[in-house]
């Protein structure tokens, strides 16, 4: 007697399915050719069932012999419909995000059949993979520069027009290859300010190695060099110049404070909009809650604040504002940074006297799971359970800023916090849509400076008085900053 699924070791139960799936594929190949002669010649052929169940008699290569003995010379695809069909199968591979391994498993499959004998064996062939590249040596690694060209024109053709000028933003960061070891990849990644096709980023240059780039500078050079050859002569398509401009860099906190050559996010005159100093206080720097003199992209260039700098970036040579053109982004700003806030002091109240009672807590993790029913395929992540907050995403909390809190909130948490909450949701609606942000900008400016008065008379009563950490003393900088860059 057969063993159960469930009682099937990991060993035996990838034996079961590869034996499954060598089987079907193998049917699925002789019912296509059984599906060709039954349009050619009449005879009388096995079913496929009868294939499947005999299948263990028939060898590999007398069905691939077989198969193709059933095919005249006029089936044989031409020399350009075969280029055809492997773009289509590269654009397909490339798409869908399919392995190596299994594009290569696909070609063999294919390359059985007349048809396909000219098809390259392996995926690499078939993607035409570079093997070699141009780098230099940047301590402790390698940089690869790939340029602006091939990603400006892939963008621009996806629009229905030339603009007169292509504004990009620019993101750093560092990705680490695996948790066994220190290497890491360093990519720099552009995309277009506004459009369609803004929302799929091409890479500019990469990094790798043993750790991050020791000097910024050295990093940056050849993106800086060929910045200040687009912004004096432009960018050429089709024989039009197009003006380039160098919208921001949208980067984490220790990415900004790496490429601008300035104090990271645990320093004393960290702040890179204000000239306030913190103080420790618990084992951490904190920050005064009243606005000391902001920063201006004079005095950053003339380094007015010497406690600020930590050398000279090169990134001074291009035509960028490294003040008000390197914004504190959305996702750590908001989603990570005041939603998961709230968030985790109504659920694990520190201090306590801001926790919800646990029925609260249960009855708004029930209802949170409820709207997993009713959540379109438009977002990424279903809602989640409070319980599972520690493990919540940006999207996740992104979602239930804009679109599940103000719902499961309503009637079950006080009034006070329920208008708190309700004002940051409208401020974050409004600066989400450029629409609203020309009607009604102003609006949620308001809302968001009333939101941080409400934080900062929430804080008195505190341990730490109106002391607050760098996460919350980005966040009184947050209604200018996300209304020039939302």
């Amino acid at each position: 007697m057969p063993k159960v699924i469930s009682n099937l070791s990991k060993r035996q139960l990838r034996r079961k399915i590869n034996q499954r799936v060598t089987k079907v594929l193998h049917c699925m190949r002789y019912n296509q050719a059984h599906q060709v002669v039954n349009s050619q010649v009449s005879f009388n052929s096995p079913s496929p069932c009868e294939v499947y169940n005999n299948f263990e008699t028939i060898s590999e290569s007398s069905r691939c012999k077989r198969a193709n003995e059933l095919y005249d010379s006029s089936d044989i695809l031409s020399g350009s419909e075969v280029d055809n069909l492997k773009e289509r199968l590269k654009i397909w591979s490339v798409t869908n995000n399919i392995s190596q391994i299994a594009t290569s498993e696909l070609l063999k499959l294919l390359q059985a059949h007349k048809c396909f004998e000219n098809f390259p064996l392996d995926s690499r062939a078939l993607l035409k993979t570079v093997r070699s590249f141009k780098y230099r040596t940047v301590k402790p690694g390698k940089y690869v520069h790939l340029g602006f060209d091939i990603g400006l024109q892939t963008v621009i053709q996806k629009l229905n027009f030339i603009p007169d000028e292509i504004g990009v933003l620019i993101n750093i960061d560092g990705i680490p290859v695996s948790k066994s070891s220190k290497s890491e990849f360093w990519p720099i990644l552009c995309c277009l300010e506004s459009g369609d096709a803004a929302k799929k980023p091409f890479c500019v240059g990469v990094y790798h190695g043993g750790g991050k780039p020791e000097d910024q500078n050295d990093f940056l050079k050849d993106f800086v060099a060929e910045v200040k050859a687009l912004e004096r002569h432009g960018y050429s398509y089709h024989g039009v110049v197009i003006k380039f401009k160098v919208k921001g860099f949208i980067c984490d906190a220790p990415a900004r404070a790496f490429i601008t050559c300035t104090k990271y996010h645990s320093g004393f005159s960290s702040c890179s909009k204000c000239t306030q100093t913190g103080e420790r206080y618990e084992n951490r720097v904190v920050f005064s809650s009243k606005v000391v003199t902001k920063r201006s992209q004079q005095s950053f260039l003339q380094q007015n604040d010497e406690d600020h700098h930590r050398g000279t970036t090169i990134l001074t040579e291009i035509n960028v504002d490294l003040v008000n053109d390197v914004p504190f982004e959305f996702m750590h700003l908001i989603c990570l940074g005041v939603v998961r806030k709230l968030l985790n002091l109504w659920v694990n109240g520190k201090p306590k006297y801001m926790k919800f009672s646990g029925l609260t807590i249960t009855n708004l993790s029930r209802d949170l799971v409820k709207q997993r029913y009713l959540t379109p395929g438009d977002f990424n992540r279903k809602p989640r359970s409070l319980v599972e907050l520690p493990r919540w995403k940006a999207t996740e909390f992104r979602q239930f800023v804009l679109y599940t809190g103000p719902v499961v909130l309503q009637d079950k948490i006080p009034q006070t916090y329920l208008n708190h909450f309700n004002s940051l949701h409208l401020a974050v609606f409004i600066l989400s849509n450029n629409d609203l942000i020309r009607k009604h900008g102003s609006y949620a400016n308001t809302l968001l400076k009333g939101e941080i008065d409400r934080s900062l008379k929430s804080a008195v009563d505190s341990p730490s008085g109106t002391k607050f950490t760098q996460a919350q003393q980005r966040r009184k900088h947050a209604p200018a900053i996300l209304q020039v860059h939302s």
